[in-house]
């Protein structure tokens, strides 16, 4: 299949944007791969490099899809639905999710609703030195900056750069 016409724009802008960072050499054919996947379907070359990353990084993880469970449900009640699904007791969910689904619905099937309390590790990233650290970015960022065993680190809270 042809590549999407954005593919060779983005390769230049990320590689204009980080080419001077520490772990370039060693990130950069991963973001290549990304870009030279052959499924058009955005959602599955995010998957593939979601879980191209997990694995580069040695994360214990187990993706399933939830199209796979084929919940007959929405909204609030397709997370309970999925949670059961998996034999899950409890749905992490970030907050962000106030106020958009009903609480009481895990509690009323017999799940822990917890909300992600999540600290951003701060590390040394590219760009002027009054600018401070920018928070939220993509984890090309921290590979980039901090490597895969560096970014590994961080995601274990294991060192504090």
């Amino acid at each position: 299949a042809d590549k999407p016409p954005f593919t060779d724009k983005h390769l230049r802008t990320l590689s204009h944007a980080y080419q001077k960072a520490p772990f370039f050499d060693a990130v950069w054919p991963f973001v290549e791969a990304f870009y030279e996947m052959s499924d058009p379907s955005i959602a599955n070359r995010n998957i593939g490099f979601i879980v191209t990353v997990a694995e580069a990084l040695e994360l214990p993880t187990h993706f399933i899809r939830s199209s796979v469970l084929a919940p007959d449900s929405h909204a609030t009640a397709m997370l309970v639905d999925l949670v059961k699904a998996v034999d899950g007791h409890t749905y992490l969910c970030g907050g962000g999710a106030d106020g958009y689904q009903d609480d009481t619905a895990f509690a009323h099937a017999g799940l822990h609703l917890a909300y992600q309390q999540y600290q951003h590790p701060t590390y040394p990233q590219l760009g002027p030195i009054d600018q401070g650290f920018v928070p939220g970015l993509s984890i090309l960022d921290a590979l980039m900056n901090c490597g895969f065993e560096g970014t590994r680190r961080l995601i274990d809270g294991t060192v504090t750069p």
